[in-house]
């Protein structure tokens, strides 16, 4: 049993006790939906935001292109998450030209570089 079916088990014997709206994000929405599946009858809705589920369309040509793109990105520098990273995931935000300090940062952070930048990581910061 994987951690989220074991929280999955314990929201929905201790919080679904009677109907409630379920909210979960990213692997909190898997938890939410196996929770909701075990008490159906106590989920008024259910709102679940950027579940991983990508890997139940495994092989389709899209999907797959999508997250070899990603996984790729993630790998490389996020050093411009304006051109590369945002459309990657829909976002039709223009950003401003330099990137901001605090958005390259946090793209570093995201990227494995920790609150100082070092040297190991300048390149990908």
């Amino acid at each position: 049993m994987r951690d989220f079916e074991a929280d999955a088990a314990l929201i929905a014997e201790q919080v679904l006790d009677e109907p409630a709206h379920l909210v979960g994000l990213s692997y909190g929405a898997i938890v939410a939906m196996l929770a909701a599946v075990r008490r159906p009858e106590m989920v008024r809705t259910l709102t679940v935001v950027e579940p991983p589920a990508a890997g139940v369309v495994r092989g389709d040509e899209v999907v797959d292109a999508w997250d070899a793109e990603l996984r790729q990105l993630l790998d490389g520098s996020l050093e411009d998450p304006g051109e590369v990273f945002f459309p990657l995931a829909g976002v039709p935000l223009p950003i401003a030209d330099p990137v901001p300090k605090t958005l390259r940062r946090g793209a570093g952070r995201r990227s494995g570089c920790g609150r100082r930048e070092t040297r190991s990581c300048r390149s990908k910061c």
